[in-house]
């Protein structure tokens, strides 16, 4: 039987299935997220989309029934098949804040929600 490696992942990934968008120089991209983190999201690979790893965008998502949109700066950090792993360089504090609800509401759990608050402090 193989062992099972452990999750050594600080941030909980958050399936959170929403319309977004991409963007970067003038150009922008429709997706849809399927989870968010504290450090990033993960999108589907936009249509005409040709760009590669390290590239940095700007990742956009409406809170649907809300005017509340969440800005993230990103680069692209893994492409997979379908999906692009992207890694938060940069958000705003009143986008950290609506992120941080969203984690919260999720994680029904408030010492797992300090854990991942005090883990954003830390080095990678």
């Amino acid at each position: 039987m193989a062992e099972k490696i452990p999750d050594r992942r600080k941030f909980s990934r958050i399936h959170f299935d929403t319309q977004a968008h991409l963007s970067a120089n003038g150009h922008r991209w429709d997706t849809l997220l399927h989870d968010i983190s504290f450090r990033g999201a993960l999108v589907d690979i936009p249509k005409n989309w040709q760009g590669k790893k390290g590239d940095h965008y700007t990742l956009k998502m409406d809170l649907e029934g809300t005017d509340i949109t969440i800005s993230m700066e990103v680069s692209v950090a893994h492409i997979d098949k379908n999906s692009l792993g992207l890694h938060c360089e940069k958000i705003a504090l009143d986008d950290m804040t609506h992120l941080r609800r969203i984690v919260e509401l999720n994680l029904g759990d408030e010492t797992l929600l300090h854990r991942e608050l005090a883990n954003l402090c830390t080095p990678d």
